[in-house]
């Protein structure tokens, strides 16, 4: 255990967003009506001990190393208290939550997670010996003296590490879902079975920007879409914004076709949809937004509303809507519904407990993978897929089983007795909405995209369409904070790590400063053209450089042809001028190789997110240095052509960064 650090108190203040901002910026807000919002830190280390916004306050301590020791969250005048125990080596050993439970964890001589229990319930972590890949977890619940239940999810993997099987032993019912890939690590078949029969066997497509084009399914269990048909399969169609603009759903006894139209000034945003199959689908859906871009009249015709920092605040009316709360850190705090109010509480980013009138509920977790849900005397040991979706919830009255959509609506054979669905995901009881980020955007598994727009659109990571789910690829990715069409690469993607790629990979797409390895990304058009502008960048610098070099030669033929010996400073200069075309050429020819690698092996995953995001950079810079520099020349140009009586009078029209037609 280690010792706890002394906190000093600062005095609390309002900042303006305005005037500090950075990633490494302290949380900031503007002091708006009603969400105003106060925070302290230590004066010593910056670390936030104290916040509040609108009576929700939350209380930290550190230890001396900087780990959190305890949160103290206030609520409608109630404290609820967390605390935290370390290892020397800085591994989690206990956690203990709002209701007292202890959830102990114990780790091998590796460091890896061995058993976690909470309660009378444990998980036990095995790891396979040759790659010490996960290779089982067992779920044990002891609630019942008499008999235990268990759930075990076993793991194989084929040569390049890819999750190809998944056996599970739901307390006797053993079932398999076995897994293939395409070339470029994207999941094209699924099927999961149980002894001879085939409960469900799924087939997907992409095209060549990695979008699902394309959903089949056979089995005795095929997903049920949001209006209540059973699927066998459903066609997509993007246009270049990554905007669905027609989906076909096929299933049993008919078809639909469901068209999407954008015709706002926002051309990514929804709004409308019309369907041809009236008898099982709405003829047409209109949507609505606000002047910021959230959604205010959804799918149902409900009424939303935000507040001035764009958070969901209330669906339906002010008198018998859903109304949410959130605390200084933007996380979904409570949700009131007539007169009960659920509260919400976060371990380590991850929902940890939900407590309301009508029940409470504890979410086992262990290496982020859902072990259980805990509801009072009840257990719920769950069978999860690598995306962590729940499959299987064991209980003792037996095993209720859940499927989805490629988009995530669930079915089942019963209602859902646990709150956790897709992508182990909390979904909203009355709206089915997933609040990702822990309540910073809201996801319609029904529209198949956000309600509002990533703030990192449309220029940042958040890329050109805000309210995109994943790209287009729910199968592949997942998004669990809700701030990036990226979000996090899902566990059973499986792609090679930069540490075991190919060796043919260029170094400089294996760009990885963390000290464990990540995941390699598709090589996207937009990257390969940014490597083909490498090229003709680092061919200006070699093109440059022999300049510079053949004015050094001329120099030094000066002093050669007259006999005369050539200053010391002249013959550095020179060398220096060769060392620098030998770097150049160096550099350009490296970087005509990666360009050309790239441009072969588009759509395969071959680069890291690093080097993505640094080769994106670079050229952004790049470019807006060129059109200083066009700019710079063509001032100097117009300077030097124009007369006294032009200067007043310039010809034709102005380009300040691009070109004049008059020059």
């Amino acid at each position: 255990m280690q010792s706890e650090a002394e906190p000093e108190p600062d005095t609390t203040r309002e900042v303006d967003p305005l005037k500090q901002s950075g990633p490494g910026a302290a949380p900031a807000r503007t002091a708006e009506p009603g969400v105003a919002a106060d925070y302290t830190y230590d004066k010593q280390n910056a670390r936030l001990i104290h916040s509040e916004e609108q009576g929700e306050i939350l209380d930290r301590e550190y230890y001396s190393t900087g780990s959190l020791k305890s949160e103290k969250r206030t609520s409608a005048g109630k404290t609820y208290d967390m605390f935290y125990s370390y290892s020397r080596q800085g591994l989690l050993l206990s956690y203990t939550d709002v209701l007292g439970q202890e959830q102990v964890n114990r780790y091998d001589t590796c460091g890896r997670l061995e058993e976690t229990r909470l309660g009378e319930v444990y998980s036990t972590f095995a790891y396979d010996v040759v790659f010490g890949r996960l290779a089982k977890i067992t779920t044990t619940d002891q609630t019942d003296s008499s008999r235990e239940r268990t759930v075990a999810i076993s793991l194989e993997y084929d040569d390049l590490g890819r999750e190809v099987k998944r056996t599970f032993d739901l307390d006797g019912v053993e079932q398999q879902m076995v897994q293939v890939y395409d070339d470029v690590d994207d999941m094209v078949q699924r099927t999961l079975s149980e002894g001879t029969e085939i409960l469900r066997d799924e087939h997907y497509n992409y095209d060549t920007s990695g979008r699902l084009t394309q959903y089949q399914c056979t089995g005795t269990q095929r997903p049920v879409d949001p209006y209540g048909r059973t699927l066998l399969g459903q066609n997509f169609i993007f246009d270049g914004a990554n905007n669905l603009t027609f989906v076909t759903t096929r299933f049993d006894g008919g078809s639909n076709n469901a068209r999407y139209f954008y015709e706002g000034d926002d051309p990514v945003q929804l709004s409308r949809v019309t369907n041809t199959n009236h008898a099982y689908y709405p003829p047409e859906i209109n949507l609505r937004y606000d002047p910021d871009g959230n959604l205010d009249i959804d799918e149902a015709g409900r009424t939303l509303k935000y507040d001035p920092l764009g958070r969901l605040i209330e669906v339906g009316t002010s008198s018998a809507g859903i109304h949410y709360q959130y605390d200084p850190q933007d996380q979904l705090t409570g949700e009131t519904r007539g007169g009960d109010r659920d509260l919400r509480f976060y371990r380590d980013g991850e929902l940890a407990n939900q407590l309301g009138s009508q029940g409470q509920s504890t979410f086992m977790r262990g290496d982020d993978y859902l072990l259980a849900e805990q509801q009072g005397d009840r257990t719920l040991l769950l069978a999860t897929s690598a995306s962590d979706s729940v499959l299987g919830e064991v209980a003792a009255d037996g095993v209720n089983r859940r499927w989805y959509t490629a988009y995530g609506h669930a079915s089942g054979e019963d209602p859902p007795h646990g709150r956790l669905g897709f992508n182990g995901e909390l979904s909203e009881a009355d709206t089915g909405w997933q609040m990702l980020g822990n309540g910073y955007r809201a996801y319609s598994p029904v529209l198949m995209r956000f309600n509002s727009p990533d703030s990192w659109s449309p220029f940042g990571e958040g890329g050109v369409n805000g309210y995109a789910y994943v790209e287009g690829d729910p199968v592949n990715m997942r998004d669990p904070t809700g701030h990036s069409p990226w979000g996090a690469l899902i566990r059973f993607l499986r792609a090679p790590l930069n540490t075991a790629a190919d060796a043919s990979i260029p170094k400089t797409l294996l760009i990885n400063s963390k000290t464990t390895p990540v995941r390699l990304r598709k090589m996207k058009p937009s990257t390969v053209n940014n490597f083909e502008k490498r090229v003709s960048r680092n061919e200006r610098y070699f093109e440059s450089a022999k300049s510079e070099l053949n004015a050094q030669k001329r120099e030094l033929s000066f002093y050669t042809v007259n006999g005369k010996r050539p200053p010391s400073k002249l013959v550095a200069a020179h060398s220096s001028a060769e060392a620098k075309v030998d770097m150049y050429e160096f550099m350009y020819k490296e970087a005509q190789k990666e360009y050309s690698y790239a441009k072969k092996h588009e759509g395969k995953r071959i680069i890291t997110k690093e080097a993505r995001s640094k080769l994106k950079s670079v050229t952004i810079e790049d470019d807006i240095n060129q059109g200083v520099t066009a700019q710079q020349q063509r001032i100097e140009l117009g300077n030097k052509r124009a007369k006294p009586s032009d200067i007043r009078l310039p010809k034709g029209e102005r380009h300040y960064l691009g070109s004049n037609p008059d020059y």
